[in-house]
């Protein structure tokens, strides 16, 4: 394995960032055939990229959208479950894209057998659970400009 690096984040190429990656789900001690499907999916990424330098701040919202395009293509035909998996193994925790005016990051995940609140209650099909994403959105437009977090639009699966 090799040595972690102090490089930072927005100057690391894709295969540097997918290389940090491996080396996150070693040490949350993933199977070697989970980490052998994030590998091909990001292959499939990284042919869809055709740049060995491009860097990871590079990926944006625009960039995931297009790569989503090409895997619903007649090349691919992959249906919503299938884009969805490859998603997940892109786009890791503490992973960001980003827009003009606004940036995400992955913070975790958790699986929930119910969603009950305030104003909501639902339970999944049997047999099922629901899976909820948890994000970090930020303004990185000027202090000038206003963006509403709550009613941000973004990949939904």
């Amino acid at each position: 394995m090799k040595k972690l690096s102090l490089k930072n984040s927005d100057n690391l190429t894709v295969d540097e960032a997918f290389e940090d990656f491996k080396g996150h789900c070693q040490i949350k001690n993933l199977s070697g055939e989970t980490i052998k499907l994030y590998q091909y999916q990001f292959n499939v990424f990284h042919r869809f990229l055709d740049d060995e330098t491009f860097l990871i701040s590079d990926v944006t919202l625009a960039a995931v959208n297009s790569f989503i395009l090409e895997l619903r293509s007649d090349k691919h035909i992959c249906n919503d479950v299938t884009i969805n998996t490859y998603l997940r193994g892109l786009w890791g925790p503490g992973q960001m894209i980003s827009g003009d005016k606004w940036s995400i990051a992955l913070l975790y995940a958790k699986e929930y057998d119910s969603i009950d609140s305030e104003y909501y209650s639902d339970k999944p099909s049997e047999g099922n659970k629901y899976l909820v994403f948890y994000f970090d959105v930020k303004n990185i437009s000027s202090q000038n400009e206003h963006f509403n977090a709550l009613n941000f639009e973004g990949i939904c699966g």
